[in-house]
C-alpha cells in the first residue's frame, strides 16, 4: 500500500522465505522517473546453489517510468549505444535488422542481437562474449535482459557471467 507521502514500503520474501527484497520506493513525477528508491536484496547461503553458494546481501537502485507504446518505439532506439563493463565488450551501437516479435536490432557483429518489445518497453537478446555456464558446463553466448525508460531516453539491464550478474546501460 502507498502511504500519504507517496511511498511504497516493499517486502518480498524470496528463496522459499529465507531471503528477501525490501525497501521504500517513492512515487514522484519528475523528468527522469515516476518512481525510485533503494532496495535491499538478500539471499542466504545455499551450498547447492552453483552460482552463489555463500549467498549475498546488496542494495540495488530502483527507477521506473510510465511506458506508452508508440509506433516509432524501435526506431527511436536506433543509434543508441549499449555500454557493457570494460572487460566484456566495447561500446556497441544498435542498428536495425530483421523484424520479428518486436524489432530485432543487431550489434557490430552477427552473433549479437537484441529484441525490443514495443508493447512493454523490455528488451532481451545475446551478445558474443562466450563464457562457461556453471550449471551446464558448456560455453555459450551471453544472454541479456533489460528495460527502456522511455521518458529520459535511457535503458539498462543485466547479463550473467561465470562470476555473477553484471549490468549494462543504454544511452
Amino acid at each position: 500500500m502507498v502511504d500519504l507521502n507517496s511511498t511504497w514500503h516493499i517486502y518480498v520474501p524470496l528463496y522459499s522465505g529465507a531471503g528477501y527484497l525490501s525497501g521504500d520506493v517513492t512515487f514522484q513525477w519528475k523528468n527522469s522517473s515516476d518512481v525510485d528508491g533503494t532496495l535491499n536484496w538478500s539471499m542466504p547461503p545455499r551450498s547447492a546453489d552453483p552460482i552463489y553458494p555463500d549467498g549475498f546481501s546488496t542494495q540495488v537502485t530502483m527507477q521506473g517510468c510510465l511506458f506508452t507504446p508508440t509506433k516509432s518505439f524501435a526506431t527511436d532506439w536506433l543509434n543508441k549505444t549499449l555500454n557493457f563493463p570494460n572487460n566484456y565488450s566495447d561500446l556497441l551501437s544498435l542498428t536495425k535488422g530483421a523484424n520479428q516479435l518486436g524489432t530485432i536490432l543487431s550489434f557490430n557483429n552477427q552473433s549479437s542481437w537484441v529484441s525490443l518489445n514495443p508493447n512493454h518497453g523490455t528488451l532481451s537478446g545475446t551478445f558474443f562474449s562466450a563464457y562457461l555456464d556453471p550449471v551446464t558446463g558448456k560455453v555459450t553466448n551471453t544472454p541479456i535482459q533489460g528495460v527502456i525508460l522511455q521518458r529520459p531516453g535511457i535503458g539498462g539491464g543485466y547479463f550473467f557471467t561465470g562470476s555473477g550478474y553484471q549490468e549494462f546501460d543504454i544511452y
